[in-house]
């Protein structure tokens, strides 16, 4: 039997996305692919996997993607799916924990990955969003768009803001991990 579940994750609520696919692990419902904002799962009440995320480098060239997937997987895991450079694992909670990030500066690495893809989103925003405050207004009102554009600004404005929102706390993850490190050493 197969689930389709419609699901929108925040890139920094990453944690929540791993929690939520181990909970539905737990109740039997296992992943079988990902697209956006899509999850298919199988019941499969026999096996009960941990699930974990990771975005790789966009740098990466595909040979070393590919290394490095053989590399994890070498410890008993599978690569479920990915979505463009998010990396979908699992691996049977038999075999114990499952991290993908053996220490806080790879965990603060990931980090840095995630807030370089969304800043770069935010000065597309505010172009955008500009571009919309400068267009002709004649123009506007012969094409009878006015309240088009105005939800588009608020659309970009509402975007910018949760970006923004998100390095926010991306950033206090990091300041947090930054501590930790400075505890055990």
């Amino acid at each position: 039997m197969k689930k389709i579940v419609y699901k929108w994750f925040w890139s920094w609520h990453l944690e929540k996305e791993e929690q939520w696919l181990n909970d539905m692990s737990k109740q039997g419902w296992q992943l079988e692919n990902v697209s956006l904002f899509k999850y298919t799962f199988k019941k499969d009440s026999q096996n009960e996997y941990l699930y974990r995320i990771e975005m790789l480098d966009t740098a990466l060239k595909d040979n070393d993607r590919q290394e490095y997937i053989e590399l994890v997987e070498e410890t008993g895991a599978q690569k479920i799916a990915n979505l463009g450079s998010w990396i979908y694992f699992r691996k049977k909670a038999e075999l114990g924990d499952f991290n993908l990030f053996s220490d806080i500066d790879s965990v603060i690495k990931h980090l840095d990955r995630i807030s370089i893809l969304m800043a770069i989103f935010i000065p597309c925003t505010v172009l955008s969003f500009v571009n919309l405050l400068v267009i002709n207004k004649n123009t506007i009102k012969v094409l009878n768009i006015e309240i088009a554009i105005n939800i588009f600004i608020i659309v970009q404005l509402i975007i910018g803001g949760l970006l923004i929102f998100g390095l926010y706390q991306i950033f206090n993850k990091k300041k947090k991990l930054e501590k930790e490190r400075q505890l055990h050493e």
